[in-house]
């Protein structure tokens, strides 16, 4: 018996080229949906070289897909959308699609055809999913945007720093991942809402507005008090002596995040360092004063050596990238899940992080080569295999 997926029957056009809308299509498809990534010929390649400084090989490309996690479990389409035919092709496929997911500035989809209220016409029940950086409307809808300048807008880089030190830069695209999630849930919500309406709806998702809802806590704290916290005294400063990270004795780092007292008290104890057990909270003027006799003690043993003795009082080994694989929590939870990919052999990726108990998520297929399906998803939709032939002569699918 075949295996029931959450959003079996679903079907989904990919127009996103980036990471917002690329992971969240990816999602839903591990998640049952039929997802087709269409994307422009070239294109793939293009983003190659701008990411690796060289034009690619077909043997650099092939190895490149095998990992390229965000195209996983899709198929692909690779057609010209700026020819008239080509559009005709999108028209059919959207007739019979549940979703549409694009990442473009607002008004790039309108110049082509293709945005919402033309599609909504020929299916009414679409839910039609729009990711930009600023939103569809008000004064800086039209910016052009990278993650970074809305981490920066959304006031996540000023509290990303210490004290009175430059915003530190993260590495990991904040703005962007907040984005592939509301994405996700948005489209989630518009079709259960279809379930009611019977018509489907526009998802205006923002990668500014992602990141800002994430900052709930502070923004909070901050019309409490009525002014902005002082950084240099707020818990996730890196100024604070039970919410740091040390140095340990093989150069590597270990973390504590204590805010209970009885972890504090247990922390003490273990390091038999009693005599700190009054400066879990201490005064500013302090805190340099209590993470160097913190930083004393940490650098007597390794870091796995303190995980091993902390790891029932709250502390967290700092890995590196290549160390997360053979984490035997990371391993047991299939986070880091290795796979054959056809040409290149066994290569390792991220694995899916919803897990559902009665209908589990599953890696359908890996990363296709640009176009791979494109023949068949023609045939499926209808076009006989002349049709097809001539599109690929006249440039309009490859």
């Amino acid at each position: 018996m075949k295996d029931i997926l959450p959003l079996d029957g679903i079907k989904i056009l990919d127009l996103s080229r980036f990471f917002p809308g690329q992971y969240a299509a990816m999602l839903l498809a591990e998640a049952g949906a039929d997802v087709v990534k269409i994307e422009a010929p070239g294109f793939r390649e293009a983003l190659f070289e701008l990411l690796h400084k060289e034009k690619p090989t077909k043997e650099a490309q092939h190895a490149w897909d095998a990992v390229y996690v965000l195209d996983r479990s899709k198929k692909s389409l690779a057609i010209n959308l700026r020819a008239n035919e080509a559009k005709d092709i999108f028209y059919r496929l959207a007739r019979e699609a549940d979703v549409i997911i694009e990442g473009n500035r607002p008004g790039v989809m309108k110049k082509l055809g293709l945005d919402y209220d033309t599609i909504k016409k020929i299916n009414p029940g679409i839910v039609y999913c729009a990711i930009t950086g600023y939103g569809q409307d008000g004064p800086y809808s039209m910016l052009p945007v990278r993650d970074l300048t809305c981490m920066a807008m959304s006031g996540v880089l000023g509290v990303i720093n210490e004290g009175d030190l430059p915003p530190m830069v993260p590495g990991v695209k904040i703005s962007d991942a907040s984005a592939a999630m509301y994405s996700m849930i948005g489209i989630l919500m518009a079709l259960a809402a279809r379930e009611k309406t019977g018509k489907g709806q526009f998802v205006d998702v923002s990668m500014t507005d992602g990141a800002l809802s994430w900052l709930a806590p502070p923004i909070m704290n901050c019309y409490y008090e009525g002014k902005v916290p002082d950084k240099g005294i707020i818990y996730l400063s890196g100024k604070r002596p039970a919410y740091n990270v040390y140095k340990t004795k093989d150069g590597k780092y270990i973390s504590i995040a204590l805010r209970e007292a009885p972890f504090w008290e247990r922390l003490c104890e273990k390091l038999g360092r009693l005599d700190l057990l009054p400066y879990q909270n201490p005064d500013p003027e302090r805190f340099d004063e209590i993470v160097s006799a913190l930083q004393d003690v940490f650098l007597t043993k390794t870091r796995d050596e303190w995980f091993k003795e902390l790891n029932d009082v709250g502390v967290g080994k700092i890995y590196q990238l290549d160390e997360l694989e053979s984490d035997p929590q990371i391993m047991h939870r299939q986070m880091i899940v290795e796979v054959d990919y056809p040409g290149v052999g066994k290569v390792k990726q991220t694995g899916n992080p919803i897990k559902l108990s009665d209908t589990p998520l599953k890696i359908k297929s890996l990363c296709p080569s640009c176009g791979q399906h494109t023949s068949d998803i023609l045939i499926e939709a209808g076009y006989s295999r002349e049709e097809i032939n001539k599109f690929y002569k006249n440039g309009v699918i490859a």
